[in-house]
């Protein structure tokens, strides 16, 4: 098969694409590292060995980080998966979908919480609840609910991004 230069670009967009995603997926599950510190900071200050008000106001920076983190990962997670899905149409004859591809795979929707941020939202909200519980500090809990606000704010935005993009994209006539 010969290819032109466009068509070697694709191909090298394609894979890159796939490595990025590759990337973000491994780079998620080393995130949660982070909520066993937090949770580590709880644990020492339930034992005393570090004050509450640090052990909250800290726990609840790393959780809240880790959950923008995810947030921001899953944004671009669905910008390159509708990267590829656009190249494999480049490439795929119509017949292909639902043969090759499944059809499902190249529905145009929004799913910035997919499994890894469902994973960390989970074990954010578990990291929080056991912060305000064993700290039961009015600055922590401040600090939570501000950064709850502003995660929900991100949050919402990285969502409008992606349909955004699947918007601005021309829909599968297959």
């Amino acid at each position: 098969m010969q290819f032109n230069k466009r068509d070697e670009f694709l191909l090298r967009l394609y894979d890159n694409l796939w490595d990025s995603i590759d990337r973000v997926e491994a780079g998620m599950w080393q995130f949660i590292g982070l909520y066993a510190a937090a949770f580590g900071l709880v644990v020492l200050a339930v034992r005393g060995e570090l004050p509450k008000e640090v052990s909250g106001v800290f726990g609840t920076i790393i959780s809240l980080w880790g959950i923008n983190v995810a947030i921001n990962a899953g944004k671009w997670f669905n910008r390159n998966l509708l990267f590829v899905v656009n190249i494999e149409k480049q490439f795929l004859h119509p017949e292909d979908l639902g043969r090759i591809m499944p059809t499902a795979y190249h529905k145009r929707r929004v799913h910035v919480l997919n499994e890894l941020n469902g994973i960390h939202a989970a074990v954010f909200l578990a990291t929080a609840i056991a912060v305000l519980y064993f700290t039961r500090n009015i600055w922590t809990l401040a600090l939570l609910v501000v950064g709850l606000i502003l995660t929900g704010r991100h949050w919402w935005v990285a969502c409008k991004e992606v349909k955004d993009f699947i918007d601005q994209t021309e829909p599968d006539s297959r």
